[in-house]
């Protein structure tokens, strides 16, 4: 079984917040492509608002679940936002996930390009 792959989003409110998002990504990004070197394709997408999460996997018979997740806030400020997650098993579901997921692959680009 292997992970196709998993698309994080957060949200921004300035050009500061935005530019240390980014940089915050692309170094999480670095220290898992440095943990991992050749076992995964690590790309950057630079998306600053949405509240999801979306995953895909499958093995060597395709795809046998896709699961998104809702990024929902706490009543109390104080407190870290929570997810909730819906798991689709029906393929036409699970494909439009993947096509959901492809498109941000196409306009993504490799680490060292960034």
């Amino acid at each position: 079984m292997e992970l196709e792959g998993i698309v994080e989003f957060q949200s921004a409110n300035s050009v500061n917040d935005i530019h240390d998002l980014i940089t915050e990504r692309l170094n999480k990004y670095r220290k898992i492509n440095e943990d991992f070197p050749g076992q995964l394709d690590v790309r950057f997408t630079p998306v600053t608002y949405i509240t999801s999460r979306r995953s895909i996997l499958y093995d060597e018979n395709g795809p046998f679940w896709a699961c998104d997740f809702r990024r929902l806030l706490s009543h109390d400020p104080k407190e870290p936002p929570y997810y909730l997650g819906t798991i689709y098993l029906q393929d036409d579901l699970i494909d439009h996930i993947r096509a959901n997921f492809e498109a941000a692959w196409e306009n993504s680009v490799e680490l060292n390009q960034v």
